[in-house]
Protein backbone atom coordinates (compact mmCIF):
# COMPACT_ATOMS: atom_id res chain seq x y z
CA UNK A 1 0.00 0.00 0.00
CA UNK A 2 2.79 2.40 0.89
CA UNK A 3 4.46 2.14 -2.52
CA UNK A 4 1.10 2.70 -4.27
CA UNK A 5 0.47 5.72 -2.09
CA UNK A 6 3.92 7.16 -2.80
CA UNK A 7 3.37 6.60 -6.52
CA UNK A 8 -0.03 8.30 -6.32
CA UNK A 9 1.43 11.25 -4.39
CA UNK A 10 4.19 11.67 -6.98
CA UNK A 11 1.51 11.74 -9.68
CA UNK A 12 -0.42 14.38 -7.72
CA UNK A 13 2.73 16.43 -7.31
CA UNK A 14 3.23 16.44 -11.09
CA UNK A 15 -0.37 17.49 -11.64
CA UNK A 16 -0.05 20.37 -9.18
CA UNK A 17 3.15 21.47 -10.91
CA UNK A 18 1.26 21.46 -14.22
CA UNK A 19 -1.50 23.58 -12.66
CA UNK A 20 1.09 26.03 -11.38
CA UNK A 21 2.65 26.25 -14.84
CA UNK A 22 -0.78 26.95 -16.36
CA UNK A 23 -1.49 29.59 -13.70
CA UNK A 24 1.80 31.34 -14.46
CA UNK A 25 1.07 31.27 -18.20
CA UNK A 26 -2.42 32.60 -17.49
CA UNK A 27 -0.97 35.43 -15.42
CA UNK A 28 1.23 36.48 -18.34
CA UNK A 29 -1.73 36.21 -20.73
CA UNK A 30 -3.85 38.42 -18.45
CA UNK A 31 -1.12 41.05 -18.25
CA UNK A 32 -0.73 40.98 -22.05
CA UNK A 33 -4.54 40.99 -22.53
CA UNK A 34 -4.55 37.82 -24.66
CA UNK A 35 -8.21 36.85 -24.20
CA UNK A 36 -8.18 33.76 -26.41
CA UNK A 37 -5.16 32.36 -24.60
CA UNK A 38 -6.76 33.09 -21.23
CA UNK A 39 -9.84 31.10 -22.27
CA UNK A 40 -7.70 28.22 -23.55
CA UNK A 41 -5.61 28.11 -20.36
CA UNK A 42 -8.73 28.31 -18.19
CA UNK A 43 -10.16 25.29 -20.00
CA UNK A 44 -6.93 23.34 -19.47
CA UNK A 45 -6.96 24.30 -15.77
CA UNK A 46 -10.53 23.08 -15.45
CA UNK A 47 -9.69 19.73 -17.04
CA UNK A 48 -6.66 19.29 -14.80
CA UNK A 49 -8.65 20.29 -11.71
CA UNK A 50 -11.27 17.66 -12.57
CA UNK A 51 -8.50 15.06 -12.92
CA UNK A 52 -7.19 16.11 -9.51
CA UNK A 53 -10.61 15.44 -7.98
CA UNK A 54 -10.26 11.81 -9.10
CA UNK A 55 -6.72 11.77 -7.77
CA UNK A 56 -7.94 13.02 -4.39
CA UNK A 57 -10.58 10.29 -4.20
CA UNK A 58 -7.95 7.64 -4.98
CA UNK A 59 -5.64 9.14 -2.35
CA UNK A 60 -8.37 9.06 0.28
CA UNK A 61 -9.16 5.45 -0.59
CA UNK A 62 -5.52 4.37 -0.28
CA UNK A 63 -5.05 6.34 2.93
CA UNK A 64 -8.12 4.68 4.46
CA UNK A 65 -9.36 7.92 5.97
CA UNK A 66 -6.05 8.91 7.53
CA UNK A 67 -4.22 12.13 6.83
CA UNK A 68 -0.80 12.07 5.20
CA UNK A 69 0.71 13.28 8.46
CA UNK A 70 -0.78 10.33 10.34
CA UNK A 71 0.44 7.92 7.69
CA UNK A 72 3.95 9.38 7.71
CA UNK A 73 4.19 9.07 11.49
CA UNK A 74 3.02 5.46 11.52
CA UNK A 75 4.85 4.04 8.51
CA UNK A 76 8.31 2.71 7.94
CA UNK A 77 10.21 5.06 5.68
CA UNK A 78 7.82 7.80 6.67
CA UNK A 79 10.42 10.45 5.84
CA UNK A 80 9.69 10.12 2.13
CA UNK A 81 5.96 10.34 2.77
CA UNK A 82 6.48 13.35 5.03
CA UNK A 83 8.67 15.02 2.37
CA UNK A 84 6.06 14.44 -0.34
CA UNK A 85 3.34 15.77 1.95
CA UNK A 86 5.37 18.92 2.59
CA UNK A 87 6.00 19.40 -1.14
CA UNK A 88 2.28 19.04 -1.85
CA UNK A 89 1.46 21.59 0.82
CA UNK A 90 3.95 24.05 -0.66
CA UNK A 91 2.61 23.48 -4.18
CA UNK A 92 -0.99 24.04 -3.12
CA UNK A 93 -0.01 27.24 -1.29
CA UNK A 94 1.84 28.51 -4.36
CA UNK A 95 -1.14 27.64 -6.57
CA UNK A 96 -3.54 29.43 -4.23
CA UNK A 97 -1.32 32.52 -4.29
CA UNK A 98 -1.14 32.51 -8.10
CA UNK A 99 -4.90 32.09 -8.33
CA UNK A 100 -5.41 35.07 -6.01
CA UNK A 101 -3.03 37.19 -8.09
CA UNK A 102 -4.80 36.20 -11.30
CA UNK A 103 -8.20 36.98 -9.81
CA UNK A 104 -6.97 40.43 -8.77
CA UNK A 105 -5.54 41.07 -12.22
CA UNK A 106 -8.85 40.06 -13.80
CA UNK A 107 -10.80 42.35 -11.43
CA UNK A 108 -8.50 45.24 -12.31
CA UNK A 109 -8.87 44.53 -16.02
CA UNK A 110 -12.65 44.38 -15.69
CA UNK A 111 -12.72 47.67 -13.79
CA UNK A 112 -10.64 49.32 -16.51
CA UNK A 113 -12.90 47.94 -19.23
CA UNK A 114 -16.01 49.18 -17.42
CA UNK A 115 -14.41 52.60 -17.02
CA UNK A 116 -13.49 52.75 -20.72
CA UNK A 117 -17.03 51.77 -21.69
CA UNK A 118 -18.50 54.44 -19.44
CA UNK A 119 -16.43 57.04 -21.29
CA UNK A 120 -17.98 55.91 -24.57
CA UNK A 121 -21.56 56.09 -23.38
CA UNK A 122 -23.65 59.23 -23.79
CA UNK A 123 -24.72 61.24 -20.78
CA UNK A 124 -28.39 60.37 -21.19
CA UNK A 125 -29.43 56.76 -21.65
CA UNK A 126 -33.18 57.41 -22.09
CA UNK A 127 -35.17 56.70 -25.20
CA UNK A 128 -36.98 59.34 -27.21
CA UNK A 129 -35.94 62.87 -28.09
CA UNK A 130 -32.53 63.69 -26.79
CA UNK A 131 -30.79 66.97 -26.77
CA UNK A 132 -27.69 66.68 -28.93
CA UNK A 133 -25.54 69.33 -27.42
CA UNK A 134 -22.41 67.18 -27.50
CA UNK A 135 -21.66 64.62 -30.17
CA UNK A 136 -20.97 61.15 -28.85
CA UNK A 137 -18.06 58.99 -29.91
CA UNK A 138 -20.64 56.51 -31.18
CA UNK A 139 -22.60 59.07 -33.28
CA UNK A 140 -22.40 58.50 -37.00
CA UNK A 141 -24.01 60.00 -40.06
CA UNK A 142 -25.53 57.72 -42.70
Amino acid sequence: MESKLLELLEDGKKRFQQLIQLAEEKKAAIVENKRELIAELSQKELELAEALEGWELAREELAAGKTLRELAEGAQGGEKLHKLRQELVELTEKLASLNQQNAQLLRTSLAYTEYALSLLQTESQTYGQQERSKPSVLDRTV
